[in-house]
């Protein structure tokens, strides 16, 4: 099985780019890279960029979902060190030949056709070269003649630039670029427009820096059979105003107006950029392209575009000494792990160039042996044959593959209460043949024989946090803790491919408590488990939500293990203490305002790599029903579904081998409620 220990680092002719050498760079070793700083040279100041390879060596098995960050360096810190990787490297991307094909992106009266008044748009482009006999090659048009939006490539100047126009041309709002543009580099270009400003309401964007803007005094009403395309201006002639080149990566926000941050979040791919309401990843590689908001809406390939990879010519450009900065760079300083994976996979035997760039100031205190750390994460893939390779750091682990898993469903609720409706929903979890149950907490209310006594059938496949009425009724945790087994209130197991990880929201969170740190340690540990797949956090109090009985981040629960839960890849948080269903969109820590997180990803199917929680409240267990359930405000905008007339539990079932979860509400009448996907 592919390993840690199968990631090596090999430089580059004389550490200038071209080809790569047999020359492995030794780790954790001083002067490994930044060979021979003149003395003079610190005096001055002076930057250094140099070239490596990191290379997949093993035969046969690719490393999915890779992480790569400069985690650290080493004192003195008056120097600087980056790193960085030439634009598109190592992503699937589409080819058009500047013929007669396009990308058909359909007609959608509810985002680019009717009346438009507010709208964004952002897509990354590389043209190759401009062939064309007309001046304006269109990378992206929709429109019927009379309205149109339209991003171009200008031939005559090799000028990128942006128009809105009425009436055939006879009025149009124009943006361009002011020098000349390049082929055969990466551009991200971001369009925005708001017709309620009255002036300078459009904009462009390349590369996160304002163009300029420019007045468009009329209202856009595209006609809503326009189809938009990728590639070419939908009225026109085959071969005539055709863009030829690489494109990749477009999204389109419905009534909003990026700002300049939101700009600068696209460009990044950062996961706080904020989510489009249409979003063409281009990322599959195969077939045709999904919009991965709505998950069913299909950017055709017409003609000859197709599929290709940045990575089938991953040589890196030569630069002429170590002075010379290398062109067309994303470059990065010291971070945190990236919320998302900055490589999609590194294929068996397959090398990327990446580039480091050192910074001395004048007279500063650095050393020869100054150094950075780079941390590296990365997901075996499932299934893959075992070579016996040792455990790695990061997420990379070897041995055995993990074992096959069979289908399965799991129910999880809570505030159960002893009554007819409790009943119900242990009828409920019977019937539908769960293979396992955790509880959210809060049991009888009262003293525990009747709850421990109605839910001994369950007692063999269920599992539970405690909540507060564990604590406050009489006899207090400890039948609980006899009837489970209990040494503590917070704890961690498995069953299948699912690590649950019990947490006590009614004692200390706090960052160096005891619960904190096994916790932590649990999660940690997890990462070089490869048997584990699902990572779920059981609570009783919530950490946010709608406006309900009970407020949100009893234990500063959030603080405390937001970031944490981020880092160390949780899937789900589920909770009860308000008595009714909530469920969040794929959500990550807001530091700013921990009780309102920030949405990255709206609708189903969600991805299980995608850093972020759903958060899921599920108190119908049976203590309250009909009116008695508690109320709900307005649903917040990171949430995606709240109810609070039923009673059941929620449930994940559990398909292709436990990678695929179908997540529902169901009632105690089995009907389901919010189904979705994670996959």
């Amino acid at each position: 099985m592919v390993a840690i220990s199968d990631l090596k680092i090999f430089k580059s002719t004389n550490f200038l780019g071209g080809a790569i050498t047999a020359t492995q760079v030794p780790s954790a070793n001083p002067n490994n890279i930044f060979t021979n700083v003149p003395k003079n040279e610190l005096v001055v100041g002076e930057d250094y960029f140099a070239n490596v390879y990191m290379k997949n060596t093993h035969a046969t098995e690719k490393m999915d979902n890779f992480k790569w960050w400069l985690s650290s360096k080493t004192f003195p810190h008056d120097t600087e060190l980056k790193w960085g990787w030439e634009s598109g490297i190592n992503s699937y991307k589409i080819v058009l030949n500047g013929g007669d094909d396009y990308i058909d992106l359909g007609a959608q009266s509810t985002l680019w056709s009717g009346s438009q008044t507010k709208w964004s748009f952002s897509i990354r482009f590389k043209p190759t070269s401009n062939p064309y006999t007309n001046d304006f090659s269109n990378i992206l048009e929709v429109g019927d003649g009379n309205d149109d939006i339209s991003f171009a490539y200008k031939k005559s100047v090799n000028k990128l630039q942006t128009v809105i126009t009425k009436d055939n041309y006879s009025t149009n709002g124009l943006i361009e670029t002011s020098a000349a543009d390049s082929t055969n580099v990466w551009y991200n270009a971001v369009v925005t427009f708001d017709s309620t400003l009255g002036t300078n309401n459009l904009s462009l964007y390349i590369d996160s820096v304002l163009i300029g803007h420019a007045t468009y005094a009329f209202t856009i009403a595209i006609d809503p059979a326009s189809i938009l395309d990728i590639g070419r201006a939908a009225t026109d002639t085959p071969g005539t105003f055709q863009f030829k080149g690489d494109v990749k990566d477009f999204r389109w926000w419905n009534g909003v107006e990026l700002t300049q941050t939101d700009v600068n979040n696209v460009y990044s791919n950062s996961a706080s950029a904020p989510t489009p309401s249409y979003w063409l990843k281009m990322t599959e590689g195969t077939g045709n392209p999904v919009d991965f908001v709505s998950g069913t809406k299909v950017g055709i390939l017409k003609n000859s575009a197709h599929w290709n990879s940045e990575a089938d010519a991953s040589i890196a450009q030569v630069i002429s000494d170590k002075y010379t900065s290398p062109q067309s760079i994303t470059w990065f300083s010291v971070a945190s792990k990236p919320e998302e994976p900055n490589f999609l996979s590194v294929n068996p035997n397959q090398t990327i160039p990446i580039w480091l760039w050192l910074y001395v100031p004048a007279n500063s205190a650095a050393r020869l042996d100054d150094a950075g750390t780079f941390g590296i994460e990365f997901d075996i893939p499932l299934g893959g044959t075992g070579t016996g390779g040792g455990t790695g750091g990061g997420g990379g682990t070897g041995g055995t593959p993990p074992p096959p898993v069979a289908d399965y469903k799991v129910a999880i609720a809570g505030d159960w209460g002893c009554g007819s409706t409790t009943n119900s929903v242990i009828s409920l979890i019977q019937s539908q043949g769960y293979n396992h149950v955790c509880g959210v907490g809060d049991n009888a209310y009262a003293g525990a024989s009747c709850w421990t006594s109605a839910f001994n059938p369950l007692k063999s496949i269920m599992n539970s946090a405690y909540g507060n009425h564990e604590y406050s009724e009489s006899g207090g945790i400890g039948p609980y803790k006899t009837f489970f087994s209990h040494t503590l209130t917070y704890f961690t197991y498995k069953f299948q491919n699912i690590q649950f990880f019990v947490c006590d929201t009614n004692i200390s969170c706090d960052v160096g408590s005891a619960q904190h740190t096994a916790i932590k340690s649990a999660l940690e540990a997890s990462q070089t488990d490869n048997t584990v797949v699902w990572r779920i956090a059981i609570m009783h109090h919530p950490q946010f939500g709608a406006s309900s009985t009970h407020s949100y981040d009893d234990a500063n629960s959030v603080e405390n293990f937001g970031q944490l839960f981020m880092d160390n890849k949780v899937n789900f948080v589920c909770a009860g203490h308000n008595h009714n269903w909530q469920r969040t969109k794929q959500v990550i820590y807001n530091q700013s305002s921990p009780t309102t997180p920030t949405v990255v990803a709206s609708t189903s199917p969600y991805s299980r790599t995608t850093t972020g929680v759903i958060h899921v409240v599920s108190g119908g267990g049976g203590h309250d029903s009909g009116s008695s359930l508690y109320g709900l405000g307005t649903q917040p905008a990171f949430q995606a579904y709240q109810d609070r007339t039923h009673n059941g539990v929620w449930e994940l079932v559990a398909s292709n081998g436990g990678t695929t979860l179908t997540c529902s509400f169901v009632s105690t009448d089995a009907t389901k409620f919010d189904t979705f996907v994670i996959q």
